[in-house]
């Protein structure tokens, strides 16, 4: 018996998110003749060191999913882990994770395209700086909710980021016309919640105003900015007909005298 991919990959992410992958059900997903793992899923699961070693070593994984985790061995263990998966992880979700990752020790990530470290409130611009020295190849990143401040954090990577979710983060309240450094940049979130506290002081329409600002973008949110103005709007989807999706939840726009005004091609997120 051979399980497809896909299949196994659902069977295993279900069995840990269920808090029912232990050693016993893991086993049978150890021989690489009778499935193929890519996506590990290490969630709720109750799995002993030898047997986590046992399927990162014997699979070639590529994502490995960490959300929320509580059950991780020591840090020194979780190196060991890593070192044994070669470099094939391009995807690494550490979201809602209290512990924190030296990704300058990381030699095995130097190839991840995708990183969340959402919701993690031990991230910072340093650790960011960190990682963006060290993560060569990041392409898209989450930093939701997280302590990071600054721009300059991303280094290198400002030129190379074709994704960016910064929900509910002070990353641009106080200089968003520094994203002119994401050239390639093709979707990006600044929004927050209703009830943030996170204020912005007016510069988001220098950002939407500059022609030259992330000419790629497909995809902008910046739902509860209240900040965004009606011509600085215009003057943005003038300069950028590569859009697709606009998010405007909770702004000050009086939408309805404005929609009209918005190409049917662009998804509008309103409510």
């Amino acid at each position: 018996l051979f399980l497809p991919e896909q299949l196994a990959d659902n069977i295993m992410r279900c069995l840990s998110c269920d808090g029912i992958l232990t050693d016993r059900t893991a086993s049978l997903f150890v021989d690489p003749r009778s499935c193929r793992i890519r996506k590990f899923y290490l969630r709720k699961c109750q799995l002993s060191f030898s047997m986590l070693k046992l399927l990162l070593g014997k699979h070639k994984v590529v994502k490995l999913d960490l959300t929320g985790t509580k059950t991780l061995p020591s840090p020194s263990l979780f190196y060991q882990l890593l070192n044994g998966m070669s470099s094939t992880v391009r995807e690494l979700n550490l979201s809602c994770t209290s512990f924190v990752l030296d990704f300058a020790a990381m030699k095995p990530l130097n190839c991840l395209t995708h990183l969340d470290v959402s919701h993690c409130s031990l991230i910072n611009d340093h650790l960011m700086t960190v990682a963006a020295q060290n993560l060569y190849c990041l392409q898209h990143i989450n930093i939701s909710n997280t302590a990071i401040r600054h721009v300059s954090s991303f280094g290198k990577l400002r030129g190379q980021l074709k994704t960016l979710i910064a929900f509910n983060t002070s990353i641009a309240r106080t200089k968003p016309a520094e994203f002119k450094d994401f050239a390639l940049l093709q979707k990006l979130d600044i929004s927050r919640s209703f009830h943030s506290n996170l204020r912005y002081d007016g510069t988001i329409d220098e950002m939407l105003t500059d022609q030259c600002m992330m000419p790629n973008l497909v995809s902008l949110d910046v739902s509860g900015v209240s900040t965004v103005t009606a011509d600085a709007l215009q003057s943005f989807l003038f300069s950028h007909p590569k859009l697709q999706f606009l998010g405007l939840c909770f702004t000050s726009l009086k939408l309805q005298e404005h929609l009209e005004r918005i190409s049917p091609s662009i998804k509008v997120e309103i409510s």
